[in-house]
């Protein structure tokens, strides 16, 4: 399966913090709304993910109502925050 964006994304992210001696919580990881929903879809698909089934129902719920964030808000990777892109200033 290839890498979703939001992980490249916080990988990427987190070798500049350290390159920076930042912590994490210094970024955030923005995404597009299409990030968000391939990110949902991986998650889901992961062997590793701990109760799955609650997160597949969490999942479907947030599609049927058009938003990823509805189980993304509380979401970290890599330590840091997930964000809507359009959340950005």
């Amino acid at each position: 399966m290839k890498t979703p964006a939001a992980i490249a994304k916080a990988d990427s992210l987190l070798a500049h913090a350290k390159h920076c001696g930042c912590g994490t919580g210094e970024f955030q990881v923005a995404l597009t709304l299409g990030e968000g929903y391939e990110l949902l879809d991986y998650l889901v698909s992961t062997s590793g993910v701990a109760n799955r089934k609650l997160l597949k129902a969490d999942v479907e719920e947030a599609k049927v109502a058009g938003d990823p964030w509805l189980v993304l808000k509380d979401w970290k990777l890599h330590g840091f925050e997930v964000v809507r892109v359009e959340s950005l200033h």
